[in-house]
C-alpha cells in the first residue's frame, strides 16, 4: 500500500519537526525567518499529531488483516514511539 509508505515517511517528517518545536520552545531564536519559523510550528504542534495518529491506525487495520507492508519496519516502529511520546506529553506533561 503505497498511501501508507507516503505518509508513514511524511508522518516522520512531521515529528521530527514536533521535537524541533520542543527545543525551540526552550532555546530563543533558532531560527530567524519569521515564515520558515511558522511553518515548522504548524507542522511539527498541528499537524504531527494527527498524521502520526491516522498512519498508526492504518498500521495496525493492516496488522489486524494481515496484509503484508512494504515499506520499512523502522518507520513505523518510530513513529508508533513518537505517538507514545506526543500521548504522554499531551496529556501527562502539558
Amino acid at each position: 500500500m503505497r498511501v501508507l509508505l507516503f505518509l508513514n515517511r511524511v508522518a516522520l517528517l512531521c515529528n521530527i519537526l514536533f521535537v524541533f518545536c520542543l527545543i525551540a520552545q526552550r532555546v530563543e531564536h533558532i531560527i530567524t525567518g519569521e515564515d520558515i519559523n511558522n511553518y515548522i510550528i504548524i507542522l511539527g504542534w498541528g499537524v504531527s499529531p494527527v498524521l502520526n495518529i491516522t498512519v498508526n491506525i492504518m498500521a495496525l487495520i493492516m496488522l489486524v488483516r494481515r496484509r503484508e507492508f512494504s515499506g520499512k519496519r523502522w518507520i513505523l516502529l518510530t513513529n508508533f514511539l513518537f505517538l507514545a511520546f506526543q500521548t504522554i506529553y499531551f496529556l501527562i506533561i502539558r
